[in-house]
């Protein structure tokens, strides 16, 4: 994602070019969706809360689970 160039006395009117600006909105796009799913999954408490268990996968599961079952929610 390219930033917009800062405004200085050399370049007073900083643009992006039209492809930086489709790009930009591209990826803005898929971390709307990616901010959205994260934020329903929360909707499931067990990932608000510390897990006090030393099994590695068991973290990956409650988060497979709340993603899974979010989905199925929305679809």
């Amino acid at each position: 994602m390219p930033k917009k160039p800062r405004k200085s006395k050399k370049n007073p009117n900083p643009t992006l070019t039209p492809e930086q600006k489709k790009q930009n909105r591209k990826q803005a796009a898929t971390r709307v969706i990616v901010e959205h799913a994260i934020g329903g999954m929360k909707f499931f408490h067990c990932l608000m809360h510390r897990i006090r268990n030393h099994l590695g996968h068991f973290v990956d599961y409650f988060f497979s689970l709340s993603a899974g079952l979010w989905n199925y929610k929305i679809y």
